[in-house]
């Protein structure tokens, strides 16, 4: 059974071109080690990087909260529709092995880091701001990797 790599990060109305680029990359990096790439199927950082895995050969799939395929980014070769809205949000985190948030800058990110902490998952956050890893500091005991730059990814996964 392949490992599957969840990518968590906001779609395009928060998401910043700093946080797209590094999804495309992350997404590169996910579809070289020949796991799945997983995310919430939709645009922003989900569609960047769905589209760098699929770039190299990876296999992507997408969770979304839609009932409607044509809804879901075209760089998935798995879609999953639930048409739950952000409850699908838990499928997400529940279906990962491995988390991948890249920046906190959505209401639906943070539910998805607040159940992967629930869930006790191996959590990896980059891009993301000195309160939040304060925050994260002081609320849970759960080891959190916060990482600097991409290259510090590839050896983790």
């Amino acid at each position: 059974m392949k490992k599957i790599i969840g990518i968590m990060g906001a779609g395009e109305k928060e998401a910043t071109q700093e946080d797209i680029e590094c999804a495309y990359e992350i997404g590169k990096i996910v579809g070289l080690s020949g796991t799945v790439l997983l995310c919430g199927g939709m645009s922003g950082v989900m569609e960047s990087s769905a589209k760098g895995a699929q770039e190299v050969g990876g296999l992507t799939m997408g969770i979304g909260p839609t009932k409607n395929k044509e809804d879901m980014n075209k760089y998935l070769d798995i879609p999953v529709l639930t048409g739950m809205h952000a409850g699908r949000n838990y499928m997400n985190v529940l279906s990962s092995d491995i988390l991948i948030f890249i920046n906190v800058a959505s209401p639906g990110t943070l539910s998805e880091l607040a159940f992967a902490i629930q869930l006790e998952k191996p959590i990896f956050i980059i891009n993301y701001s000195s309160k939040l890893k304060e925050f994260l500091k002081d609320f849970t005991n759960h080891k959190i990797t916060f990482l600097q730059k991409l290259e510090d990814l590839k050896n983790q996964i």
